[in-house]
């Protein structure tokens, strides 16, 4: 219809599990964490979009994926299918795991659209997860995986995700995926940091950048994580 095909296509998501990735209980810092839970690293849902050769946004679909798990040195490899119906064949791919939204634009703008997606709540103690992002040789960031033309095939319109999980001979593409975002806590560590005038108010003892211990009257209604590295 309208011309559009239909593409079985075929994925592998890699990520880390194990208390490796999570939150645990361990050497001299026993109770000091709250213990992390399996399911946090697990898979509820996995949606891909797709993106042409010039990076234009061209859908999304939910993928079918292998509950088996092939667990080595704490890393999990999941392979995921599904049947994709677009104008043009698709070229690009990003993950959206445990969460994510299901409308998008032009890769231009998936950095903006991941901060958009990690304030949205996932399914139940699950981690929203996507591609991991990293700088190739001439510096420019990489937000989608290229998909191998072997891991790419017309089919008629109207397979199901059912029907592609049967074909032999798809080879799965590799998309490594990492959190977007991680469970802390926020805790003042200077003792006694709270100090009280003589009105009643409340004022929090802080540091500033110069190091040196400052009141200030502050009321925390939310925060959010800025999962930036410094130096």
């Amino acid at each position: 219809d309208n011309g559009k095909k239909q593409y079985a296509i075929k994925i592998s998501l890699n990520y880390a599990d194990g208390i490796s990735s999570r939150s645990h209980e361990s050497g001299d810092n026993v109770n000091d964490f709250e213990e992390g839970l399996a399911k946090e690293s697990d898979i509820n849902s996995i949606n891909l979009h797709f993106y042409d050769v010039n990076e234009t946004f061209l859908g999304n679909a939910t993928a079918l994926f292998d509950e088996s798990e092939v667990t080595e040195n704490n890393n999990v490899t999941r392979t995921a299918i599904v049947a994709f119906t677009s104008v043009n064949p698709p070229t690009y791919v990003v993950a959206h795991v445990n969460g994510g939204t299901t409308t998008g634009g032009d890769l231009s703008s998936i950095q903006t659209q991941k901060i958009t997606d990690s304030s949205a709540k996932p399914a139940s103690d699950y981690f929203y997860m996507t591609n991991s992002v990293y700088k190739n040789a001439n510096n420019e960031i990489i937000d989608a995986v290229t998909l191998l033309t072997s891991s790419v095939k017309e089919v008629p319109v109207g397979t199901t995700n059912e029907q592609v999980a049967q074909m032999n001979d798809l080879v799965a593409t590799d998309i490594h995926v990492e959190r977007v975002a991680a469970k802390v806590t926020v805790e003042n560590s200077i003792e006694n940091s709270t100090v009280e005038d003589e009105e009643g108010n409340v004022y929090y003892t802080l540091k500033n950048k110069d190091n040196n211990e400052t009141a200030y009257a502050i009321g925390i209604h939310g925060w959010k994580l800025n999962a930036t590295n410094k130096e």
